[in-house]
């Protein structure tokens, strides 16, 4: 038996650096997507900070643990309305360096 799934991909503007905007953004859409029965929502690449910094030092200032506070908002968000969700952000290593997770 095949079973449908409704998925929606939510381009957003995020604004560069400034987290607590993008979240409130995110959380808006996914909630949006969700009250119209979406059950995977996928966010564009670093929705949560933007993407275009000058310098590894910008990026270190806005990169987080998974933990951290802006990716738990989302994942509260997705297991408060069942949704899956698809989030790529910049996760801080501990290394001192960071990568894009995905």
């Amino acid at each position: 038996m095949s079973r449908s799934l409704k998925v929606a991909a939510v381009q957003i503007a995020p604004v560069l650096g400034n987290t607590r905007a993008n979240v409130d953004d995110c959380l808006h859409r996914l909630h949006e997507c969700a009250d119209g029965g979406v059950e995977l929502v996928v966010f564009p690449e670093c929705c949560l900070t933007g993407y275009a910094y000058d310098s590894r030092d910008d990026v270190h200032r806005v990169a987080e643990e998974v933990s951290g506070d802006a990716v738990q908002a989302v994942a509260a968000a997705c297991r408060e309305r069942e949704s899956a969700r698809w989030l790529a952000f910049w996760r801080e290593t501990g290394t001192g360096s960071t990568t894009p997770l995905r």
